[in-house]
């Protein structure tokens, strides 16, 4: 709200989740601070001095997409496996992918990743990104680890690059499936990247099944 607009991080959150509806509708071409600024009805001189560029805006928001995303992940996993119960070999390794499927298809989840892809052609957006990028694509890897530790002490940068892979396979396909919608193709690819991690990990994916049905406490 315009005259007496709130500060700190309740201002902050409200403001990127103006910027987040704003990038899911316009497009990231047609993403602009006004916009933004009209959207959360605050004023662009107060919002400038949060975010003082459109790049600063548009990494705080998809740093809150892909934090959402990964909050979704964990909780969705977890409420698969209490319900399914210990799983091993390809049926852990459906389970992961179709949980990770659903988190990258997710429409806020789109959005970043045509900001992600401008990265290659705008260096000023990809130096603004890099080091959120960076810090969600090890939590990335964290997740996959809390799935299935027993891989990490098998090939730690083995299983690291299997799950870049699965990641950008899966974020590919979601980009390009609401232009070309095809459920055929999706459980194609789902079928071919299972087939590929469980062939990868064979051994360490049968060799343990450790508990997985509480979220592991942040180290502090």
């Amino acid at each position: 709200m315009v005259g007496g607009e709130r500060q700190g991080p309740d201002y902050r959150a409200a403001v990127v989740a103006a910027s987040l509806e704003v990038l899911l509708e316009r497009g990231l071409q047609r993403f602009t601070t006004p916009a933004v600024a009209a959207r959360a009805g605050v004023a662009q001189e107060t919002l400038l001095q949060h975010f003082p560029t459109r790049e600063d805006l548009l990494s705080a928001t998809v740093e809150a997409a892909i934090a959402a995303n990964v909050d979704h992940c964990t909780v969705l996993l977890l409420e698969r496996l209490q319900a399914e119960g210990p799983v091993a070999g390809r049926e852990l390794v459906r389970l992961a992918i179709e949980v990770l499927w659903e988190g990258y298809n997710d429409e806020r989840s789109v959005a970043t990743y045509e900001v992600r892809a401008s990265c290659r052609t705008d260096p000023v957006l990809a130096q603004a990104l890099q080091p959120m990028l960076t810090r969600y694509d090890a939590a990335g890897t964290d997740l996959a680890s809390f799935l299935v530790p027993e891989s990490l002490s098998v090939s730690g940068d083995e299983f690291r690059a299997t799950s870049q892979l699965v990641t950008s396979a899966l974020q590919g396909r979601a980009m390009t499936r609401h232009s070309f919608p095809d459920p055929v193709a999706d459980r194609d690819l789902l079928d071919a990247l299972v087939e590929t991690v469980f062939d990868r990990f064979q051994a360490a994916w049968e060799a343990t099944i450790p508990d997985r049905t509480s979220r592991p406490e942040p180290d502090v």
